[in-house]
């Protein structure tokens, strides 16, 4: 979790908790209160959004490990279970019932729903906290990241390599003694 994204959630959890005492006890809020509990809930869902798009990024990371054979045991649990199942639980359950409670705000208000309010909040951010804390300590983290780069920059490497084999062995099929080469300009073309 970038801690950009727990501030900015820590944000909305502000916003939501300064217009509680706004609300009327039991009738539907006015229509200023009604817009501003609308743009609350589109935040909430953007960040859910922004969940699972690092949540996607987590994967990939991953997956590239498994490919290049360097994720270990431990690093595929604590990956898997501890940043990327409660990213995808927070963007696909956790914060869209958020959302979804503080649009339903705007129909009618109740008390339990007030109420509930800042205990979801809360622990959306708690469960940020719990995914930051995960990533920190990870470890490989940026071993994997570092892992990775020197596979994409042996990578050209191979590729360079396997280019001149390949022309080698092309001039052997050829019985090439020289490789191939552009005439000079100057000189007469037979």
């Amino acid at each position: 979790m970038e801690r950009g994204q727990n501030g900015a959630q820590r944000g909305l959890g502000d916003a939501v908790l300064r217009l509680l005492p706004e609300l009327p006890e039991e009738d539907p809020p006015s229509p200023a209160l009604s817009q501003r509990l609308a743009g609350l809930a589109r935040r909430q869902e953007s960040h859910a959004g922004s969940c699972l798009a690092l949540r996607r990024r987590f994967a990939q990371i991953l997956g590239e490990m498994r490919t290049n054979q360097v994720a270990r045991t431990g690093d595929e649990r604590r990956l898997g279970e501890r940043v990327i199942a409660p990213l995808e639980q927070l963007g696909t359950e956790t914060m869209p019932a958020a959302s979804a409670a503080i649009a339903e705000l705007r129909r009618a208000v109740s008390r339990t729903q007030v109420e509930q309010l800042p205990v979801r909040q809360a622990d959306i951010l708690r469960q940020m906290q719990a995914i930051l804390a995960n990533m920190l300590e990870w470890e490989g983290y940026r071993e994997a990241l570092s892992l990775l780069q020197e596979i994409i920059a042996e990578q050209s490497d191979v590729r360079a390599a396997t280019l001149e084999a390949l022309e080698r062995q092309l001039e052997e099929i050829l019985e090439l003694e020289e490789p191939l080469e552009s005439a000079p300009a100057d000189e007469p073309k037979p």
